[in-house]
Parts: C-alpha cells; sequence; structure tokens
C-alpha cells in the first residue's frame, strides 16, 4: 500500500515536469536519427570545413595534425585559395572562412588569391521536394548538396560533395542574394 505521505514530496517535481512539458519548441531543432547531416546552425556549416580538410588529410593534400613529424609531401606545401561566387550566400562565406581557418590548423597555407596556388571552389544546390513523403519540420523537404573540388591541368584532382537536410525557413541562407533590378513580367496584348 503506497502511503500519501511521498506525495507533498514528489509534488513540486512533477509540477516542473508539466510546466516544462507545456514548451512547444525547443531552441534547437532536433537531429534527424538517419545518417544524412542536417543544418540548423553556423556550428553545422563549420561541420562542412572540417569534413573538408578531413578529406583533403586523408587523400594526402593537407599534414595530418596526428603526425607531425611525418615529411611534408609536395601537395601538402603547396598554398590554397578558396573560391566562392560572388555575391555568395552565408553559408559558401561561412564555410569559406572556416576551410581557410582548418587548413591553417593542419598546417597548410591559405593564398590571398588565387594566382599561383590550388584553388578549391566551394559550390551548393538548394534542392527542394515538394511531395508529402519528404517532410521535415512540417515543410516540404529541401536539401542542400554542397560541393568542394580541385581541378589541374584540366583534370579533377579532388571532389567530395555531401547532402544535408536545412529547413525550409533557411532556404535564403543557401542561396546566392539577387544581383540586378527585380525581374519584371511583361504581357503580350496582341
Amino acid at each position: 500500500m503506497v502511503r500519501l505521505v511521498l506525495l507533498p514530496r514528489v509534488a513540486p517535481a512533477l509540477m516542473c515536469c508539466l510546466l516544462m512539458a507545456g514548451c512547444a519548441r525547443p531552441a534547437v531543432a532536433i537531429k534527424f536519427s538517419g545518417t544524412q547531416q542536417e543544418a540548423n546552425a553556423v556550428h553545422d556549416w563549420q561541420r562542412v570545413a572540417r569534413q573538408i580538410a578531413d578529406d583533403m588529410v586523408a587523400r594526402g593534400l593537407l599534414p595530418d595534425p596526428r603526425q607531425p613529424a611525418a615529411p611534408r609531401t609536395p601537395a601538402e606545401q603547396q598554398p590554397y585559395y578558396v573560391a566562392v561566387a560572388t555575391p555568395s550566400p552565408p553559408f559558401l562565406h561561412e564555410v569559406r572562412q572556416s576551410l581557410q581557418g582548418e587548413i591553417l590548423d593542419h598546417g597548410g597555407t591559405v593564398a590571398q588569391s588565387p594566382f599561383g596556388a590550388q584553388v578549391i571552389d566551394l559550390n551548393a544546390d538548394l534542392v527542394q521536394f515538394p511531395s508529402a513523403a519528404g517532410y521535415y519540420d512540417g515543410a516540404p523537404s529541401t536539401e542542400v548538396s554542397w560541393e568542394a573540388s580541385m581541378h589541374r591541368d584540366g583534370r579533377v584532382t579532388f571532389d567530395v560533395r555531401y547532402p544535408m537536410y536545412v529547413s525550409e525557413r533557411d532556404v535564403s541562407n543557401y542561396t546566392p542574394p539577387p544581383v540586378g533590378p527585380a525581374p519584371v513580367q511583361l504581357r503580350y496584348a496582341p
């Protein structure tokens, strides 16, 4: 038989739980349990730069920070210039800045111009799925497929591309701002 004596001790904890249950939306969106990445904050964009740098280390393009005594190859000694289209959306701007920091943290060199440097091109493609099967956060599924690539002598020497989910509300962070005057719809009257 349970005594009601415990009720005064448990009542504050129960009230706290009931009040917290009233919070309908968390401060940060809950992540999917799947394997595809999701972006809803700037630190998620910085994770993209870390992924690019890790892939460059794996392919011998950047020194491995876990092996500082290892001799550096010519590929690891070349300066890198990180290029994005101008004007660039906030996502590509932040990835560019973070990737430059990652290259320096790995012992690489960053050039301020593309001349004499190995150019890393950053791109992002926005893909929206209006089907009911791909809904995320109450809106149609939206993904960004980002890419980092390098070319030399007409050959692709490095290319990584990964998708990640984004919220429909954040689409403007992944698309470049419009250039020039707004389009005008013309009407043809015969």
